[in-house]
């Protein structure tokens, strides 16, 4: 493995001590990423505070009584 490789492997594995050059240029790029990577990247956009589930989204409530088994098992406690 040349040189190139082993400082890819170093990136990679991040086995490099906090403080050093390549450390910091390691998380400079993660935050540059971070920051400057425009929104519709990620297709995340943020819901209005009235928005409803999406359609194909169930809504679970909660059964009316609880099932014969579970009000046994409530009973022998």
């Amino acid at each position: 493995m040349g040189w190139l490789g082993r400082k890819l492997s170093s990136f990679l594995w991040w086995t490099y001590p906090r403080g050093s050059l390549e450390y910091d240029i390691m998380v400079g790029i993660i935050l540059a990423f971070i920051f400057l990577t425009p929104r519709h990247f990620f297709r995340d956009q943020p819901r209005p505070a009235g928005a409803t589930p999406a359609a194909g989204m169930a809504r679970l409530r909660p059964p009316a009584r609880p099932p014969a088994q579970l009000a046994r098992l409530g009973r022998a406690r």
